[in-house]
């Protein structure tokens, strides 16, 4: 059995959690980041993950003077990849709780919404990420 690179075994990763899904887009959450572009870069080498109509979504939560700027980055670097790329602006109103969780919930409600007509939402943590 030959030995797989890291990409290679991430691409059949992807693969192998989506074959278990109903057909569906697979909508990357791209916030433009190391994670979520080397996401974004491996299941764009895939066939069988574009066959089902891959796409990117970035959240534009605007907390940021640069949130802008990551929102233009994150639509060039999809287009590079041949990938359409959404950009979702959020409202966040951190009443009640921080602004990190209020961001979280924004994220969160675009991410159900990208998701209403079905399909899997791929997401890249790396291990001091907090869970989503």
């Amino acid at each position: 059995m030959p030995c797989l690179s890291p990409t290679e075994q991430l691409i059949a990763a992807i693969e192998a959690a989506l074959a278990a899904l109903p057909p569906g887009p697979a909508i990357v959450g791209y916030s433009g980041g190391m994670d979520s572009s080397l996401l974004l870069h491996c299941a764009a080498r895939s066939e069988r993950v574009r066959g089902r109509g891959l796409r990117a979504l970035h959240v534009h939560h605007g907390l940021h003077p640069d949130a802008d700027a990551w929102a233009a980055h994150a639509r060039t670097r999809a287009q590079a990849l041949g990938i359409a790329c959404d950009v979702v602006r959020v409202r966040v109103d951190p009443r009640g709780q921080g602004i990190e969780a209020a961001a979280r919930e924004a994220r969160l409600a675009a991410f159900a919404e990208a998701l209403s007509g079905g399909g899997a939402m791929l997401l890249a943590h790396h291990q001091d990420d907090q869970a989503e």
